[in-house]
């Protein structure tokens, strides 16, 4: 197993060739990746805060694998700041509010931070979660 194999299984489409009808499953499918379970299943480790790697090809999970992001920032125009158009994600939109802090300097507890600082995947899943309900719910 390894970085490869993991993509195939939980991101075999680039972010940014997701579509917005894809979005949604593609953002849950990468974060369910990124389990301890799921990341041992492939032989990948979590190293320098964001980034996964099997010892010889790394991935940078951070709004650049993200199709929330990437879809999003296309909505906004182009932009160097991807959190710059964080108002117009759809979770965001549904009234969940950002993943991360704006700044992205990680100095509060966001699921991303709990992600980029300690590991853990939970938060994020149940961000995702909570924001598809909300999304499905207001027709959006």
């Amino acid at each position: 197993m390894s970085l490869k194999s993991w993509k195939e299984e939980f991101y075999s489409v680039p972010a940014c060739n997701v579509t917005v009808k894809n979005s949604e499953d593609h953002v849950e499918r990468k974060w369910h990746g990124l389990t301890i379970k799921n990341l041992r299943k492939h032989g990948l480790k979590r190293i320098k805060g964001n980034f996964i790697s099997d010892g010889v090809s790394e991935f940078q999970i951070y709004a650049s694998s993200c199709a929330w992001c990437k879809i999003n920032n296309k909505r906004g125009g182009v932009s160097k700041y991807l959190f710059s158009h964080c108002h117009f994600c759809p979770a965001v939109k549904a009234g969940m509010g950002m993943c991360t802090d704006y700044d992205g300097c990680d100095h509060v507890e966001t699921p991303w931070s709990n992600w980029s600082n300690l590991g853990r995947t939970k938060e994020m899943l149940d961000w995702i979660r909570r924001a598809r309900k909300l999304i499905k719910k207001q027709g959006k």
